[in-house]
């Protein structure tokens, strides 16, 4: 899944500065740039948990937090075969129960957590393709960025607004390939996101996104 991302911390305060000081479509420029290098790096900088090619048929407590760990750890190691990586996560993703898929859910929003944690959280998300995934997504990006008290230039608060719209980009990107893909369920969210949204960041984003299928 190489339109999904993960971005060193370096890249967010970059982000971050970017982010408002350019015109609306410039600062989604920038973000999806960030966004498209920092795909190969969420392959290429993270080590499975899960041995190539094994399937688990129940994914356990203590397995689960191990691998959210683990991938989180190892982000820095790079994998001689990327796509393996992917795969494996995909197949250990969707074995999860549905308890454990809400926990994923809950990590990407939940602002107090480390943000490669849920950098990584929202990249598992994406590759979860079971029963109601494309309402999952939609249910993420419906939910409002926090309101940030102090958003000045280079605060602390401008950086985690910053994340906080990256983390939906990387959401409705996902919508839009599954609309590209064929996914009639995928476009019809994506529309009421680009119809319906009361973020206009969010709003433009989507109509963007579904500019670009539609042509």
């Amino acid at each position: 899944m190489r339109s999904l991302i993960l971005f060193g911390i370096g890249l967010i305060f970059i982000l971050a500065w970017m982010f408002f000081f350019k015109s609306d479509h410039t600062e989604i420029q920038k973000e999806k740039n960030s966004i498209s290098t920092e795909s190969d790096q969420i392959q290429n900088n993270s080590k499975s948990a899960i041995q190539s090619g094994k399937l688990i048929q129940k994914i356990s407590t203590e397995d689960f937090k191990n691998w959210i760990e683990t991938e989180v750890k190892n982000l820095e190691i790079p994998v001689k075969n990327p796509i393996i990586v992917e795969e494996n996560t995909k197949n250990f993703v969707n074995q999860l129960s549905t308890e454990q898929i809400q926990e994923l859910k809950n990590k990407i929003l939940n602002s107090r957590l480390p943000i490669n944690e849920r950098i990584f959280s929202n990249y598992a998300m994406m590759m979860f393709d079971g029963e109601n995934s494309n309402q999952s997504i939609y249910e993420l990006i419906q939910q409002p960025i926090p309101d940030f008290k102090n958003v000045q230039a280079h605060s602390e608060d401008e950086v985690k607004r910053a994340q906080e719209y990256a983390l939906k980009y990387m959401q409705i990107d996902e919508l839009a390939k599954r609309s590209q893909s064929g996914d009639r369920l995928a476009f019809e969210l994506l529309n009421q996101i680009a119809q319906n949204s009361f973020d206009a960041k969010i709003k433009n984003y989507a109509q963007r996104k579904l500019k670009e299928i539609q042509h």
